[in-house]
């Protein structure tokens, strides 16, 4: 053997368990993890995990794959963005994607969207200004979420074709059971809200629905029993619902835009002959309409709404 020759002989964490190796990474900070990896080939693979946790893709192109070309794909995600990208990457990312657990997709190409069903982990779903063909294909999507999504958000979803009815023999499953759902326009809650839409509602305990129309807000109560958390934002007198059943809220935050404050006392104020559970009010409006906060702070009113209500938040 020539004296120039060595044998590598492995360090002490590179002869630890992957287990261990994983717990001693868990308690260092990112540039720490990052000279790690760069001192073997060994602990560069297990470092590359942690360091590259999320993924962000913005612009109209992206050269991230190009980038690891040469590198084997791994499961080391756990959230991704993808915001403008023109690029369909869903078939390049499939392999490094089986513990994403977060997903916001953002005025990109709609090809983007076919990775969601193959997410089996998949809890937060995030879709933005995302233009479907048509209904049939937006309902096929949300069919074939994976069913432990939980937390679905949906904004500015548009359509190329108009469509009256889905065309529902298409939907191969039924989608998750959502706990969290946050809209942006009226249109958006609509959807959700279609006898053929696959999305649950049943379990839903938060929503956040700014500009629901009157009818919608009120099928969305009765269709989510469980329903504790709930955010409106009202802007036209049009806006505001007439009854709304607060016996199981815990928690409402009202935005309210409009010039008048009767309609939302009265909606505050509906009988009941169930005592409300309600712990928390949060009502924003104009300063004009300060006599509505002295209202509602006053003792007799607060005992209508629930003897359980203990904060009136006014902003």
């Amino acid at each position: 053997m020539s004296p120039k020759t060595t044998l590598y002989k492995r360090s002490d964490i590179e002869a630890l368990p992957l287990e261990l190796r994983e717990e001693i990474l868990s308690h260092l900070d990112f540039p720490s993890i990052k000279c790690l990896s760069l001192t073997s080939s060994i602990l560069r693979a297990v470092c590359f995990r942690r360091i590259f946790q999320a993924l962000y893709l913005r612009g109209i192109v992206t050269t991230f794959l190009e980038d690891l070309k040469g590198q084997a794909p791994m499961a080391c995600f756990h959230t991704i963005k993808i915001e403008g990208l023109q690029q369909d990457v869903s078939t390049d990312l499939h392999l490094w994607c089986s513990k994403v657990h977060t997903v916001k997709i953002k005025d990109a190409n709609i090809g983007n969207t076919t990775i969601l069903p193959s997410l089996t982990i998949l809890k937060d779903l995030d879709l933005s200004d995302l233009t479907f063909s048509a209904v049939d294909d937006y309902f096929k999507l949300l069919a074939n979420l994976p069913p432990t999504l939980k937390k679905l958000t949906v904004r500015g979803i548009e359509f190329k074709y108009h469509q009256s009815e889905p065309i529902v023999d298409n939907i191969v499953s039924r989608g998750a059971a959502l706990e969290h759902l946050e809209t942006d326009s009226a249109e958006d809650l609509t959807l959700l809200l279609k006898d053929h839409c696959p999305i649950s509602l049943k379990s839903l305990r938060v929503a956040n629905v700014p500009q629901a129309r009157p009818h919608d807000l009120e099928v969305l109560v009765q269709t989510a029993p469980h329903l504790i958390d709930l955010r409106l934002d009202i802007s036209t007198p049009e806006d505001r619902p007439v009854s709304l059943p607060l016996t199981r809220l815990k928690l409402l935050s009202i935005t309210d835009r409009t010039e008048s404050v009767e309609a939302i006392i009265q909606l505050l104020s509906s009988p009941s002959d169930v005592p409300s559970a309600l712990q928390v009010l949060s009502f924003s409006f104009p300063f004009n309409q300060s006599p509505l906060y002295y209202s509602l702070t006053d003792s007799e009113q607060k005992k209508q709404l629930g003897e359980s209500l203990d904060t009136v938040k006014h902003t």
